[in-house]
């Protein structure tokens, strides 16, 4: 864990080829932040723009402090277990964003102030502010106790989890769900069956997103590769879910793509009629051809520090 230490919050942005939005997103958690002591760690996972780049020309133009690393593979989790194992400053709460969210002005005081009056919550899950569907993910964020885009935690729980060496197997596209499971399903005493109120919301927790455009082609081509990640996110939670309950979290394997081929050797993915078979099967395509990362496409390389 990085030795800097008095901070408020220890702020992680995961991007891939976000040049156009990532100084956006740098720029609402520095209004986000203000008042507060903040250092955001941006990490540019697979990228073949300049968002490295334009993130250090932002954090420098916003007056915010943080790193810039750089890695190779593509993957946000591989990228969030070393900002929670190895990377993170020491700080009081934590805050997770995607770089295509943009957070209210109001979120990390209004997560500061509901941590303060919940003791048990070690978790706030932030809802969107926008977008067509925005209704029915905020009732799902609600009712299932998810985290998404953006969410904060304490820095006790992010303890909690490297005392027991959980890490997001790398190459998930829904690693959300299962760190959810590591939350709400698991304590230094064993699994929990039933899920822990460990996960809070607070009305100011919101953020939002740009959204699509069905007249870009390119937005066209993003929402149609959005749908074969997620089948692909489906098979993945009928993969892990089979492991934990059987065998416990340790029985996780490293990758993300191993795990679900070793599955289908004795599954198959749960029948979602023609449309949903077809993307799950353009998923089980892109799966079959997976290839094991080099371990130096895997590490973080720190490109700029502010």
């Amino acid at each position: 864990m990085a030795a800097l230490s008095g901070l408020d919050w220890g702020c992680a942005i995961f991007a891939r080829n976000e040049e156009s939005r990532i100084g956006e997103c740098i720029r609402s958690l520095a209004r986000a932040g203000e008042g507060m002591r903040v250092r955001a760690s941006v990490f540019v996972n697979g990228s073949s723009d300049r968002t490295a780049e334009r993130a250090t020309a932002e954090l420098k133009k916003a007056g915010l402090h943080g790193d810039v690393y750089r890695i190779a593979a593509a993957c946000k989790w591989n990228a969030m277990n070393a900002f929670i194992h190895e990377l993170r400053p020491h700080a009081k709460m934590y805050a997770f964003v995607d770089a295509t969210a943009f957070i209210g002005a109001s979120s990390l005081w209004g997560c500061a102030s509901e941590f303060k009056n919940s003791p048990g919550t070690l978790v706030i899950g932030a809802v969107p502010s926008n977008g067509r569907s925005v209704s029915r993910m905020r009732e799902v964020v609600f009712k299932s106790g998810g985290i998404g885009q953006f969410f904060a935690v304490r820095r006790e729980l992010l303890e909690e989890l490297v005392a027991r060496g959980r890490r997001i197997p790398i190459g998930l596209y829904r690693g959300d769900g299962l760190l959810t499971a590591f939350i709400v399903h698991e304590t230094n005493d064993g699994i929990h069956r039933e899920p822990m109120r460990r996960v809070g919301f607070t009305p100011a927790a919101e953020y939002s997103i740009r959204p699509l455009s069905p007249f870009s082609w390119h937005d066209i081509k993003v929402y149609y590769n959005r749908l074969v990640r997620q089948a692909r996110g489906r098979v993945e939670n009928q993969a892990w879910n089979s492991v934990i309950w059987s065998h416990g979290f340790d029985a996780l394997p490293r990758f993300g793509d191993e795990l679900i081929l070793t599955w289908l050797k004795d599954n198959s993915p749960r029948d979602e009629g023609p449309l949903g078979n077809f993307f799950i099967w353009q998923a089980l395509k892109h799966i079959r051809k997976w290839q094991k990362p080099r371990e130096e496409d895997l590490m973080p390389v720190l490109i700029a520090s502010i």
